[in-house]
């Protein structure tokens, strides 16, 4: 799998200089993963022809041995041939690869574990490093900021209504004022979610403004 990094982030930008790393980290670590998930895969469909060209040696063995043994009462039999020979070295052959493809798979499953291990370790990092970069930026104190004075205007505008209940004077079709659920708003949490998406494959993605 080919890495597509984005470009590196202005030099003295610490943050975003860890959280390219972090990106990087985790595209390595996804990679190596997928590469043991790939090679186990591969492995069990060449381990399958192998045990399959063993039989078939094991069948040239067999066929040559009987006969051998239909010519075993012959005088002029010279015992065993090359043919035998060879048909036993290929059994010997095909049995070893055989048995070194197991192996080489059953390595590869072993190191499973560590490599996903390493995607988790990854992740919780780069998520650490976009949680950095957001903390750090602008954008997000001037978030806090807006919610802070939309909170302040929100409690005086509800004091001024319950001021104004209070003295029956709402509309009657407004009674419900305090309940009114919100509905069909633009969610602004919404550029945020896209935004922390972007960061964890492009360390210069930006902030909502």
């Amino acid at each position: 799998m080919k890495t597509n990094l984005k470009l590196a982030p202005p030099p003295g930008d610490l943050g975003r200089e860890a959280l390219a790393a972090a990106i990087a980290a985790k595209m390595t670590a996804d990679e190596a993963l997928a590469e043991n998930v790939r090679l186990v895969d591969e492995l069990r469909s060449r381990i399958r022809a192998a045990e399959e060209a063993v039989e078939a040696a094991q069948g040239v063995v067999e066929a040559v041995r009987e006969a051998a043994i239909r010519r075993v009462g012959d005088p002029s039999w010279p015992g065993p041939s090359a043919t035998a020979r060879e048909a036993r070295a290929a059994l010997a052959d095909a049995e070893d690869f055989a048995a070194t493809l197991r192996a080489g798979r059953e390595a590869a499953k072993r190191a499973r574990p560590d490599l996903e291990s390493n995607v988790t370790i990854a992740s919780i990092r780069l998520a650490a490093a976009i949680a950095a970069v957001v903390r750090d930026d602008p954008a997000t104190r001037r978030l806090v900021q807006r919610y802070t004075e939309v909170l302040r205007e929100m409690a005086s505008v509800r004091e001024a209504l319950y001021y104004i209940d209070s003295k029956g004077a709402i509309p009657v079709d407004l009674k419900g004022w305090g309940s009114e659920p919100a509905h069909d708003l633009p969610s602004a949490a919404a550029p945020w979610r896209a935004a922390f998406e972007a960061l964890a494959r492009d360390a210069n993605a930006p902030l909502p403004t």
